[in-house]
């Protein structure tokens, strides 16, 4: 038997781009109804109020599934619609045993922690502003702050020259604070836009937790927490002057709060910083977590948290991820029956876009497809007068690679040849 090497060449190139092709193509033609689910703990009701919203679906349920009038369930939600309550009169409200006005309503924090940048290394270039600037604004400062293995540097914008003076300061108000270089995490907020600067959060070598502000041009950095924390990733900032709650922490120990004044608290949530994605949702007087898993494996249920004002858990529960899983279920049955194998360039738990080979996610329809593909395969091969012995490379191709390794082999014909005296001018020419 003589094999064609230069055939093996665009059958591989071929290869690669139906891999990508064929499930993209695919998911773009059997794409549903994009449907969204959310939670959120209403205290008036001791449940979660679940929002479905899609193209044609933006529906309130309880957590039995009986669907809720919208001004009832805004009602229920007066923290998160204070502007429909307040319209409808609903203030002054008596929620957690306390009496709340509409301008008490406001103190809530919305925030959001992605594993496509909890999985990025920790950033080197960061901005610190001026907290205490000479009027109420905010402004951009002239120089950005780089991280080094044993300090910190402030860079001119710009001329690109160094302020010696200014890093030498800061980097020893850091050490002497206690922190250990280099840093495994740092973070903050640059926007101008904000109504009060909390400055820079940091996670040292050893995990201890400090905040390095600027006030009127001097570095004032002190320690946070109480125990370390165990393989800092990322700081998600976002200050406001009406709420307590200035951030989160994803970490490989869990996922933290960040409050003013106070020590990081790890919150009571099952947390995983490579695949999840976290809404956080913070009123005076609970909290509302939700979990998405993003990653690897697919439609994984969404865990709902509910916390109390000392971010205890009061009340748990698992919602299904889509309003169309059965339709997702089915895409994913085809797709594995048309592509044991898929490369994708995107992933949503992954940062940036890249082409990632994997496998099926049924594994019992990528066995009826590759089935498919061998005996296509063989009955064409053996009408074209080989047997199985001499075309066992292509099967094996399709035997790892389905009905995309099996097109391939009809257009660019058979990749081996059975006759000895093929290429010497005497090739019988049946296998042609």
């Amino acid at each position: 038997m003589r094999l064609y090497p230069l055939r093996f060449v665009p059958f591989f190139l071929g290869l690669i781009v139906l891999l990508w092709f064929v499930p993209m193509l695919f998911n773009r033609v059997t794409k549903a109804d994009w449907i969204q689910t959310n939670g959120y703990y209403s205290s008036l009701r001791g449940e979660f109020v679940l929002l479905e919203s899609g193209p044609n679906v933006y529906r309130y349920t309880d957590e039995n599934g009986t669907r809720l009038p919208l001004r009832e369930a805004r009602l229920s939600l007066p923290f998160l619609y204070s502007r429909d309550v307040e319209k409808w009169q609903g203030f002054p409200l008596e929620a957690g045993g306390r009496t709340f006005s509409y301008t008490d309503a406001q103190a809530v924090k919305l925030l959001r922690v992605t594993p496509r940048i909890t999985v990025l290394p920790p950033a080197r270039v960061h901005i610190l502003q001026e907290s205490s600037p000479e009027t109420s604004a905010f402004a951009l400062p002239p120089d950005v702050l780089l991280l080094d293995d044993r300090g910190v540097r402030f860079v001119d914008c710009a001329s690109g020259s160094l302020n010696a003076a200014k890093s030498q300061m800061f980097t020893q108000a850091m050490h002497e604070a206690g922190v250990v270089f280099p840093l495994r995490a740092c973070g903050g907020n640059p926007s101008p836009y904000k109504n009060i600067d909390e400055g820079l959060f940091l996670a040292d070598a050893e995990g201890r937790v400090f905040q390095l502000l600027m006030r009127k041009g001097k570095p004032v950095c002190h320690r946070l927490d109480d125990a370390p924390v165990i393989g800092a990733r990322q700081f998600f900032v976002n200050e406001s002057r009406s709420s307590p709650v200035t951030g989160l922490l994803a970490a490989d120990d869990g996922l933290y709060v960040l409050e003013r004044g106070k020590a990081p608290h790890r919150l009571p949530v099952a947390y995983d910083y490579a695949h999840d994605s976290v809404s956080a949702f913070f009123t005076p007087v609970d909290a509302s977590i939700s979990v998405r898993p993003l990653g690897p494996l697919p439609m994984l249920p969404i865990i709902l948290t509910a916390l109390d004002a000392e971010k205890k858990t009061v009340r748990s529960m698992e919602v299904a991820s889509a309003g169309n899983a059965e339709h997702l279920r089915m895409q994913q049955k085809w797709l594995s029956f048309l592509c044991p194998v898929t490369i994708t360039q995107f992933t949503p738990y992954l940062p940036h876009a890249r082409f990632l080979v994997q496998g099926p996610v049924r594994k019992d329809w990528a066995a009826c497809g590759i089935l498919l593909a061998l005996a296509l395969a063989g009955t064409v091969r053996r009408r074209q007068g080989q047997t199985l012995r001499q075309c066992w490379p292509e099967l094996l191709l399709t035997l790892f690679f389905g009905l995309p390794a099996l097109i391939l082999l009809v257009v660019f014909g058979p990749l081996s040849c059975a006759d000895r005296q093929c290429g010497t001018g005497t090739c019988s020419g049946t296998h042609r």
